[in-house]
């Protein structure tokens, strides 16, 4: 289900996102949920949500040999969403070197409508067909009380811990993880995903020096060396969620390097790249308006 894939994206990390300002510090406690039961609670009430706010905001930088870090692209955006409805309003905006781009857009009824980069125009969107396979997707979902697989949990369980909040928990990667070991451990499984990834990228309409490269690149990542090299650097991918579960925020913080002289197509590349994003989620079940932009 491609919806149900991009829900769990949405709660793990997805990535990109996170953060709600002040925390209470943090303590392990003989009362915090498991990783089992902290990952599927949190989706429960996620995919059961009536409605939610949400707002974030991301960057991707890098450094390159001898010089600071500087921007690639960036963004922040903030929307009102009710799943029962399927419909919404909110604003969007990228910053990048090729230029800014700004959308306010809303949902309703079937119909997208937009208004890109300030302009007086409203552009529209027939979606009737993918608003009924979320709709069709969310039915779903809440019949569910499993969102995870016993593999998925055994390695989430491996790289993540449940911390207690004062007012909720945060489910945090852990401090000593062995990337080698999470590689050999789960190696069939990430040999699947390089080779989807793969078969991906030849499957694309890029021209052949670009599939060339993206091979490449996902051959980089998907090494134990690598692995051991991403977890060494502490990477951030933290979750909040109150005492009942909601959702509260995701954050990510991450460094990737590639080396120069390691690979036949990535040597422009090289370079540190680190991402970061945070995104919060309140006003829970509250009433939604989509007005047009």
């Amino acid at each position: 289900m491609k919806w149900f894939k991009k829900l769990r994206l949405l709660a793990m990390a997805g990535g990109l996102l996170a953060g709600t300002g002040v925390v209470a510090p943090a303590s392990v406690s003989a009362q915090a949920p498991s990783v089992d039961q902290l990952l599927n609670g949190t989706m429960k009430k996620l995919v059961n949500t009536q409605t939610v706010h949400t707002k974030g905001e991301w960057k991707i930088s890098n450094t390159l040999p001898s010089q600071e870090e500087d921007i690639l692209i960036g963004g922040h955006f903030e929307a009102n969403v009710d799943l029962d409805q399927a419909s919404g309003f909110g604003s969007f905006d990228i910053g990048s070197f090729l230029g800014d781009y700004h959308l306010i857009a809303s949902v309703k009824d079937g119909q997208l409508h937009g208004k890109e980069n300030h302009e007086e125009e409203v552009r529209s969107l027939d979606i009737k067909t993918e608003v009924q396979e979320f709709q069709d997707s969310l039915k779903q979902l809440r019949s569910l009380d499993q969102f995870y697989t016993p593999e998925e949990i055994a390695l989430y369980s491996e790289i993540y811990e449940v911390k207690e909040l004062e007012n909720g928990y945060e489910l945090r990667l852990r401090e000593d993880i062995d990337g080698k070991k999470v590689y050999r451990d789960h190696e069939a499984a990430w040999n699947l995903l390089s080779a989807a990834a793969v078969y991906g990228a030849y499957q694309s309409d890029h021209p052949t020096d670009a599939k060339e490269i993206s091979t490449e690149l996902i051959r980089y990542i998907f090494n134990e060396d690598a692995f051991a090299a991403f977890f060494a650097s502490k990477p951030k991918f933290n979750y909040q969620v109150d005492k009942d579960f909601r959702l509260q925020s995701l954050e990510v913080d991450m460094v990737f390097t590639v080396e120069e002289g390691k690979t036949r197509h990535l040597n422009y590349l090289a370079g540190t790249y680190r991402i970061q994003g945070k995104i919060t989620f309140d006003q829970y079940n509250e009433p939604v308006q989509s007005p047009r932009p």
